[in-house]
């Protein structure tokens, strides 16, 4: 049924929210209908719909189309009636949204179908599908990998002084493994990401896991230097590919609404738990369990190898995480799409005959989206609307990623330099180092409820406070209160911004763009110091906090002008 409502000017509004079978709205909101712009807005299709006969076809179905998308945007500013979602779902009910090239009257030069609401009805089945148990399963597949990860990038460093004595190794020649991990991981990162777009995230998932496995059992039974240094590069190549590439699966996964929570928590796995597990298993392997493992000339190795065991089950596990919906609707595989959907919303992992298919999206098998591209390029994240997006993910995981490493490498240093003997400074270190921990932690909550922009605005002016009170902390007791808040406030942003960059981006380009935004990450990683470095050499720790302070406020100003997307479907109009 579809009820009329005649205003005084004379504007009809048809409310179409009945075919949905929900209360309709005008009870709880009499004020929205009676703006004279809503009804504008409306009126368009109130015409289209009571005069077909006077409108083409063609010309018909696209204002149909263009207002179906136009009317749940206007109401955004309403979510407690969720008037998006309804005239969504009436207009798909009305069947007004099913347009392909051939009734749109458009020739195409190939014989796949192309449909612009695909991914509408995508976005529809995601923000209503429940968070299950797979879900869950989902997570914690990956959030393994990403621990993993994190022991494997820094095991190297543990074992340093023990390789040091072992080869008569110079601190540079140890110093250069760690640099070439991270120079393999920002190339690592940045080809994953293009795979992933070409032949899809689960086989590039499985190959990136596969990689630093053996890289892991090279590096156990490296004969000498040459072989670990060989090691460290397949190592890195893994690593790279697998801290990108898992944010990006997880965010196409998850239901909308959990999706900033999940990947908050992947990053508190990788960058909280995964640290101190790095330092928890070198403290046991190497010190305690040495003898029994055959002395420190061999428990270096036992070290090393260790990593092969769970990264092994780890790659027979995620034979069961699922290709994700968007990649397979990028793909036109439609049975597919429905398939994982309905797998995931029915508690499954693992295909089964048992779970029928839902047709949550409905199209012929071969249709492609109208976004959809036969063929995207990586330059494409630096054209139209995409380069703006662009300089914003990069100018905040650069912020972020320079302050993070900085501080926490020359955090001694400072100390040290406001008076603290060395051994307590070291303490005090780890101590604000626990501080980032909670800040991780609490990340997991702030970036599921607060708005991502007002995170980056609010976080980054917290940040040049903070660095301020430090400078000018007239006790020891208020500079270590001020950088264990910092500290906080620092991993709260790091929690934020590596759940958004995959959403800055459509699927069509998202695996390569976060992994472009890693490599950028990752040279800021490298750079920081070297830049700290020489700021305390030339000018002592004000310096440092000045551009601390900067930096912070650069984050706040550009994340003004970036889209927000917390609890919103991934835009693929871009």
């Amino acid at each position: 049924m579809i009820l009329i409502d005649i205003k005084l000017h004379g504007v009809i509004v048809i409310y179409v929210t009945t075919l949905t079978g929900r209360p309709a709205p005008w009870k709880s909101g009499r004020t929205y209908w009676r703006s004279l712009e809503t009804h504008l807005i409306l009126y368009p299709v109130t015409y289209t719909l009571l005069f077909p006969r006077k409108v083409g076809n063609v010309r018909k179905r696209v204002l149909l189309y263009f207002f179906s998308q136009t009317v749940p945007t206007y109401f955004e500013r309403a979510p407690a009636w969720n008037l998006g979602d309804r005239y969504r779902e009436a207009f798909t009910r009305l069947g007004r949204l099913n347009m392909n090239s051939t009734n749109l009257g458009v020739s195409t030069s190939n014989s796949s179908k192309i449909s612009p609401t695909l991914y509408d009805q995508l976005n529809l089945a995601v923000d209503r599908m429940p968070m299950t148990g797979a879900h869950y399963r989902l997570f914690l597949i990956i959030a393994a990998g990403s621990m993993f990860n994190a022991i494997e990038q820094y095991n190297v460093g543990y074992a340093a002084p023990i390789l040091t004595d072992y080869w008569d190794l110079t601190q540079t020649a140890v110093g250069f493994l760690s640099t070439v991990t991270f120079a393999a991981m920002a190339l690592g990162a940045l080809l994953s990401g293009y795979v992933a777009d070409r032949i899809g995230r689960r086989t590039t998932f499985m190959i990136n896991i596969a990689l630093f496995t053996f890289g892991a059992l090279l590096a156990a039974f490296s004969p000498d230097y040459t072989w670990l240094f060989v090691a460290r590069i397949v190592i890195g190549l893994g690593l790279g590919g697998e801290m990108s590439l898992g944010f990006t699966v997880l965010s196409e996964l998850m239901p909308t609404k959990r999706r900033a929570r999940m990947t908050a928590a992947l990053s508190f796995a990788a960058g909280g738990v995964g640290m101190f597990a790095a330092a928890g298993l070198a403290t046991l392997m190497l010190g305690p369990l040495a003898n029994l493992l055959g002395g420190e000339e061999v428990a270096w190795r036992w070290f090393f190898g260790f990593m092969f065991l769970p990264a092994v089950i780890i790659l027979f596990v995620r034979i069961w995480i699922p290709e994700t919906p968007r990649y397979l609707l990028q793909r036109g595989r439609i049975y597919q799409t429905n398939r994982v959907i309905s797998l995931l919303a029915n508690n499954r992992l693992r295909d089964s005959d048992a779970i029928p298919v839902t047709p949550h999206v409905e199209a012929e098998e071969g249709t492609l989206p109208a976004v959809s591209r036969t063929r995207s390029r990586p330059g494409d994240i630096f054209r139209g609307a995409l380069l703006k997006r662009t300089l914003i993910g990069w100018t905040l995981i650069t912020g972020i990623f320079a302050i993070s490493v900085g501080l926490t490498l020359f955090m001694p240093t400072l100390l040290v330099e406001r008076g603290f003997e060395l051994s307590g400074s070291l303490g005090l270190s780890t101590v604000i180092n626990l501080a980032g921990l909670l800040g991780g932690l609490s990340g997991i909550w702030i970036s599921s409820r607060v708005p991502r922009r007002r995170i980056f605005q609010t976080a980054g002016l917290i940040c040049a406070v903070f660095s301020l009170f430090f400078i000018l902390a007239p006790t020891n007791v208020l500079a270590i209160s001020s950088a264990a808040l910092l500290a906080f406030t620092l991993q709260v942003l790091a929690a934020s911004v590596w759940g958004y960059i995959p959403e800055l981006y459509p699927t069509r380009i998202r695996g390569f763009a976060a992994g472009a935004a890693s490599t950028v990450g990752l040279g800021a990683s490298a750079f920081s110091p070297m830049l700290f470095g020489a700021l305390m050499d030339s000018f002592g720790e004000v310096a440092v906090f000045t551009v601390i302070i900067i930096v912070s406020c650069v984050i706040a100003l550009v994340s003004y002008f970036g889209p927000e997307t917390l609890n919103k479907s991934l835009d693929e109009s871009v």
